[in-house]
């Protein structure tokens, strides 16, 4: 007998079981990250502008600690929406904070590093060029929101489905508007021949009469 677990607690395995999912960066500590997500990236067929994961990097952070998967749909780079952007632009803003959390991140294990005792004065030095540094970096994370496959495909199906039924009730008008018309036509043949049948039956009189 295993202990139950929730699998929305558990990271690799949590993103599925909701539409979207974010993945942070950089990662905790205890996680190795050489800088770069390690994924794939393309553009969809069709009128609509979506940036779609195209595969992921065998043994980069992406392969190993996401659950990153192929027809995942890129939404958002921190607040901006990709959408508003072609893909060059796209792909030029994601490596740019990649590379600026990336370097935040080395900047941050250096100084943790650093084991050699200092003055005083180099110690106020050190803590002041640190707090600028970082004052600098207005965001020293990135997160990447995604869609995935399964809600894509999702909203495909509901979408086709939304067609049909409007293609049905268009078909369903179209055939009452085509068996109203006979009756019509029908109503106009009767009067028709009721008027004929008039007009002959005073013809018919009028011979009498004579």
């Amino acid at each position: 007998v295993t202990k139950a677990s929730n699998l929305r607690l558990i990271q690799h395995v949590n993103t599925r079981a909701s539409p979207h999912y974010k993945v942070i960066l950089p990662p905790n500590e205890d996680v190795q990250w050489d800088g770069e997500l390690g994924v794939w990236f393309e553009t969809s067929w069709g009128g609509e502008r979506n940036i779609l994961v195209k595969g992921t990097k065998r043994g980069r952070y992406s392969f190993n600690n996401t659950d990153i998967h192929v027809g995942d749909e890129l939404l958002k780079i921190d607040d901006i929406n990709v959408s508003q952007l072609t893909f060059a632009e796209t792909m030029k803003l994601l490596k740019e904070r990649l590379v600026h959390v990336a370097s935040v991140k080395n900047l941050a294990y250096t100084a943790s590093e650093s084991r050699r005792p200092l003055s005083l004065l180099q110690r106020k030095h050190r803590k002041a060029s640190k707090t600028e540094n970082i004052s600098r970096n207005i965001n020293p994370i990135v997160v990447l929101t995604f869609r995935t496959l399964e809600e894509r495909l999702r909203r495909v199906r509901v979408k086709a489905s939304k067609k049909r039924k409007i293609a049905s009730a268009v078909t369903r008008g179209v055939s009452a508007q085509r068996k109203k018309r006979p009756e019509t036509f029908e109503a106009s043949t009767s009067q028709l021949t009721s008027a004929d049948d008039t007009v002959e039956n005073e013809r018919n009189v009028r011979v009498d009469m004579r």
